[in-house]
């Protein structure tokens, strides 16, 4: 029996396995599925902020609606919509009552096993923030969907030969159903194999030394490129320089930390990797135009309040 615990805005951002579970070392094989009014129903359709480290998330809104909060933004979204949530990407849900869809979860290591590095680097960018595609006017591809998830469903629910290998499969071409619908809908995402494949390793390493404040020329040396061309790949993929691309990772931690946990100012620009407070202040002004103190402030940490349809 699995046990639940209500997050709470603390020093830290509840992490989880599946929402409400203690966490626990992450599962390099995990797949899971839910439908979404049974998790609702058991939590009231409200789940609080909390994040999956190392899991790729898809929502699924078959009908109803939910005021969903990603990294500080609100947005009220109707069903049908796909919502999808990259690895450590805080969230919360409060739905409708009654809403109904499905929520799949797979660790990150799964993601892109038994794919060549052209379609790893075609999918890899979904992983770099969360998206929502509203599906009102696009019935085949929502039939599609649909039929895909039900065969997940029923897959997860069966101990036939092959589940894992067939799970994966099944994420991955609802994956790359969602990469096009991204296309369709005009998003930002643009696909060019060697810079794309390129701009891919660079925000890995981000990932993986943001808090160590690696300068730019240190992430063009290790990736084995001249600093002008990493410049020249963000500005082709992002439009932005290498150097933004990175205090974007920094500020974005930091206003996690600042909207989701209750951690003193000095603390977070510590944790991540600033040795003076008062230079992580300067830092944060600069680029949001406002201090910590105050963006803390304006934000909502608990996303307690009422659903309200709009």
């Amino acid at each position: 029996m699995r046990k639940i615990i209500t997050p709470q805005v603390s020093n830290k951002i509840p992490n989880y396995h599946v929402y409400g579970e203690e966490n626990k070392d992450h599962d390099p094989d995990l797949v899971h599925v839910e439908k979404i009014r049974a998790s609702g129903k058991l939590h009231k359709w409200h789940l609080k902020p909390h994040q999956h480290r190392h899991y790729f998330q898809i929502i699924y809104l078959l009908s109803g609606s939910t005021v969903v909060q990603i990294d500080g933004q609100k947005d009220y979204v109707k069903g049908p919509t796909v919502i999808t949530i990259p690895p450590a990407c805080v969230h919360s849900f409060r739905f409708q009552p009654n809403t109904d869809g499905y929520a799949l979860t797979i660790a990150e290591p799964l993601l892109f096993e038994r794919i060549d590095s052209q379609n790893h680097d075609l999918l890899k960018q979904l992983l770099e923030r969360a998206h929502i595609v509203e599906l009102h006017d696009n019935h085949d591809q929502l039939h599609e969907i649909e039929f895909i998830l039900k065969i997940f469903h029923r897959e997860y629910r069966s101990p036939e030969l092959g589940r894992a290998l067939m799970l994966q499969l099944l994420f991955h071409a609802l994956m790359l159903f969602i990469r096009r619908l991204l296309d369709e809908v005009g998003d930002e995402l643009i696909f060019d194999s060697v810079n794309a494949h390129n701009y891919n390793r660079f925000r890995s390493l981000v990932e993986e030394h943001y808090k160590q404040h690696w300068q730019v020329n240190e992430y063009a040396s290790r990736l084995g490129l001249a600093e002008r061309h990493l410049n020249r790949i963000c500005h082709t993929i992002k439009q932005q320089s290498a150097l933004e691309v990175i205090h974007g990772r920094l500020l974005l931690e930091a206003k996690r930390q600042l909207i989701y946990t209750t951690a003193p100012v000095a603390s977070i620009a510590f944790k991540i990797g600033f040795r003076d407070p008062a230079y992580f202040s300067r830092f944060f002004k600069k680029n949001t135009r406002t201090t910590p103190g105050l963006y803390r402030n304006k934000h909502d940490k608990s996303d307690l309040s009422p659903f309200q349809t709009h």
